[in-house]
């Protein structure tokens, strides 16, 4: 007898020391048929990491405190307090218990192979030294359920007891007839429809460890309850689908998501194509899926990190070569150059450069929408091949336009000098176009804008340093009344060092057509730029982009105090029409209680926590990647 009460509590001690030791990360916590998943690893960690981003150091800045405390106070009065005092906890502590992963997962749970399955949810919190707090509230919550109506019962799973949640969805609104009698659809064959009825699921909740665990399925629980304890149970760590992202992404990511796409893509598929379609022309939602190539999707996921030098962030679209169709085969470009060239200036507010080949992306799009279906193929390229022939039937617009498309697009945009934007409500900008012959590119051109009525817009002819230059000025807008003719807006465009060139802004035009050096430097000698480049593979990946975080953002934040919606950016003029369809709307909503502008100190006490930002794009035999990275500010 002796023996076997040690022999127990040898078992009991055991258990406990393995309940006490670290949790799993999460790709080793969950199982291998997990189709998605988010998560922040360490939340211990990042909390650290976060306080040291530029933008939460901003929060902080002595001459925006005003400004902060007033947005604050308010959420704090009218929405944190109320509902803390509801629910009877305080949302800052309940935070503060997330000290290890906190990871939010879907999984298989049998879809779609058993029939009436759904995926399943998974939520994991590892609270590390704040358990006993965890163990409390578990506790006081499962005794307010019990002392109201809701049903509440326990399991056990795998040793840990759950309390076990019945969640019910709203039931659908009842469908009328014509005498407005509640009457059901009825079914295929005809017969009367039976009321649909919402089906109760069980969702548990309980603690392992240190481990607050959650979810749907008691099956995937108790996946993740033997992985705790090294259990011999399938990981996603040996999915052949997951590793190649954690191994590329994931491995040193403050946070990280990822979606194994594929099994959702062949069913949607399978559901769609055996559909009967009532589309005209032959659209068939099985074969425009086929066709647009989301059916050679394999994984999407993402990843974010912080370090000293800045923030780090990449996407990619896992798509095998072979499997690239449609949309997808339309994106591909080669990896070449793609650094700003020498006349992009210095002080540009944004720029991007694609070494896509435009031509065949054309005709890859005619491809698919003949692949979608033959007759709205057909219909597209007779409508192509009759552009401009009223205008001039020697016009050719697949041998004019189409095939003197180059590959290499550019744009870049910067601020004018009275902060006034485009009618558009976008800063001047640049879009250059390569061509093997530019000139015939740009008559092509030409001769589309002629197809404009003359009483809309007037193509005008002129010469910048020896160049045939066209522009025309169209209104942005109908006429409204009692608000006057709506703003016009320039269009001009020219042919210039292998490039067709169209911009918003003939001045801007011009800089570019005389070939001078920008006045303050080339934005490729810019201190920093090619430091950020590297982070992200450098200029030779086929492309790449820049934006000047810190004049974009002086733009915006002039805007906002000085309140003149014609100066500003789109973004701030978005916010003015916000606030004031608030205030109009009658239900005493004023955004201006809460966002007061006014309380914005000058733009030069905060520039410091501004600065640059670059991506780069690069497409290899596995698919799509994307890198950001925006570099910690100098003056931080």
């Amino acid at each position: 007898m002796k023996q076997i009460f040690f022999s127990i509590l040898t078992a009991a001690c055991l258990q406990t020391v393995v309940r006490a030791q670290a949790v799993p990360p999460p790709d080793r916590l969950l199982p291998a048929d997990t189709l998605g998943i988010f998560t922040v690893p360490d939340m211990a960690a990042a909390r650290r990491l976060f306080h040291q981003m530029p933008q939460t150091q901003l929060w902080s800045e002595p001459s925006l405190q005003p400004f902060v405390e007033k947005f604050w106070g308010k959420l704090d009065a009218e929405l944190l307090k109320p509902f803390e005092s509801e629910m009877g906890i305080s949302l800052t502590n309940i935070l503060d218990l997330a000290q290890g992963q906190v990871t939010v997962a879907v999984t298989r749970n049998g879809w779609p192979a058993q029939p009436g399955s759904t995926p399943g949810l998974i939520i994991l919190v590892d609270s590390r030294d704040r358990a006993a707090r965890v163990s409390e509230l578990l506790q006081q919550a499962r005794e307010k359920l019990a002392s109201g109506n809701d049903p509440v019962t326990s399991t056990n799973i795998a040793g840990t007891n759950f309390t076990v949640l019945q969640v019910t969805p709203p039931a659908p609104p009842a469908k009328k007839t014509d005498d407005d009698h509640d009457q059901n659809e009825p079914n295929a064959d005809g017969s009367a429809g039976q009321p649909t009825k919402p089906v109760s699921h069980d969702f548990y909740v309980g603690q392992s460890g240190t481990l607050f665990i959650a979810g749907s399925s008691a099956l995937d629980l108790e996946k993740v309850l033997r992985l705790q304890t090294g259990g011999a149970v399938l990981a996603l760590s040996e999915s052949t689908s997951f590793m190649p992202d954690y191994k590329a992404m994931f491995s040193d990511a403050t946070m990280y998501g990822w979606f194994n796409i594929e099994p959702v893509v062949t069913a949607a598929g399978q559901a769609l194509s055996g559909a009967p379609s009532k589309m005209p022309m032959g659209l068939n939602p099985g074969r425009i899926l086929a066709a647009v190539g989301l059916g050679g999707l394999k994984t999407i996921a993402f990843a974010g990190r912080w370090e000293s030098s800045g923030g780090f962030g990449e996407l990619s679209v896992r798509v095998p070569e072979s499997a690239r169709r449609g949309l997808l085969r339309m994106m591909e470009f080669e990896a070449k150059d793609a650094k700003p060239p020498p006349y992009v200036p210095a002080d540009a507010l944004a720029f991007s450069r694609t070494r896509i080949d435009l031509m065949r992306a054309w005709n890859t799009l005619e491809a698919m929408l003949m692949d979608v279906s033959p007759q709205v193929g057909g219909i597209v390229r007779m409508s192509v091949d009759g552009i401009g022939k009223d205008k001039d039937s020697s016009f050719d617009f697949r041998t004019q336009f189409v095939g003197n498309l180059g590959d290499d697009a550019i744009t870049w945009q910067v601020l004018p000098a009275d902060r006034k934007t485009t009618a558009t409500g976008s800063p001047p900008q640049v879009a250059l176009i390569s061509s093997p012959k530019p000139g015939e590119l740009a008559a092509s051109i030409k001769t589309l804008m002629g197809m404009i009525p003359p009483d809309v817009a007037k193509l005008e002819e002129s010469e910048i340093a020896g160049t045939k230059v066209w522009s025309i000025a169209v209104p942005m807008g109908v006429p409204n009344s009692g608000q006057g003719a709506p703003p016009m807006q320039t269009f001009a465009f020219a042919a210039a060092r292998g490039y067709l060139a169209l911009a918003t802004d003939l001045d801007l035009l011009k800089s570019f057509l005389e070939g001078k050096a920008p006045a303050d430097g080339s934005l490729i000698t810019k201190p920093g730029l090619q430091a950020a480049a590297n982070k992200v593979g450098g200029f030779n990946t086929g492309m790449f982009g820049y934006s000047n975080d810190r004049l974009g953002v002086r733009s915006l934040w002039d805007a906002v105090t000085d309140k003149d919606p014609s100066a500003i950016n789109p973004t701030a003029l978005m916010l003015h029409q916000l606030f004031a369809a608030a205030e109009a709307s009658g239900k005493g909503v004023n955004l201006n209680d809460w966002v007061d502008f006014s309380l914005l100190p000058p733009f030069e006490k905060v520039e410091k926590y501004f600065y640059i930002s670059v991506y780069a794009g690069s497409v290899g035999p596995d698919g799509f990647t994307l890198k950001t990275f925006a570099p910690t500010p100098p003056g931080l």
